[in-house]
């Protein structure tokens, strides 16, 4: 897969149908490995319930926001990834760390009597 360019400014999957079945298509591929493997999860958009993540590419420290803008579409659609010129201030303003994020879904879960499981047990039944 190939990192982030400097004259990019956004990425925007599509599902495909191959064999019958849908799947995301190279974009979507990319996003994801992006985001997995390269980008550095920096916050979570409280205001999106969580759907909007925003990350740092630690090669040019520019900040790229995860979104899923097709909202009639099961789970928000495809994901698209966006550059977005915001300075650190603003990014610990209007996001939430990831850390915060899971804390407070815990709590959320736990409110309600759902079971929660983090991601520490997640990791512990691979």
């Amino acid at each position: 897969m190939k990192k982030l360019e400097p004259g990019e400014e956004e990425l925007v999957g599509d599902w495909i149908l191959v064999d019958g079945k849908v799947r995301g298509n190279e974009p979507c591929e990319r996003i994801h490995w992006l985001v997995s493997e390269v980008l550095q999860h920096i916050g979570v958009d409280a205001a999106s319930g969580g759907w909007d993540k925003l990350y740092r590419d630690p090669a040019d420290g520019r900040y790229w926001l995860l979104t899923y803008p097709r909202s009639e579409m099961q789970g928000g659609g495809p994901p698209a990834l966006k550059h977005v010129a915001i300075t650190d201030q603003e990014a610990k303003e209007k996001f939430v760390s990831p850390e915060e994020w899971e804390k407070h879904m815990e709590k959320f879960m736990r409110d309600r009597n759902i079971r929660f499981i983090s991601s520490e047990e997640a990791e512990e039944k691979k």
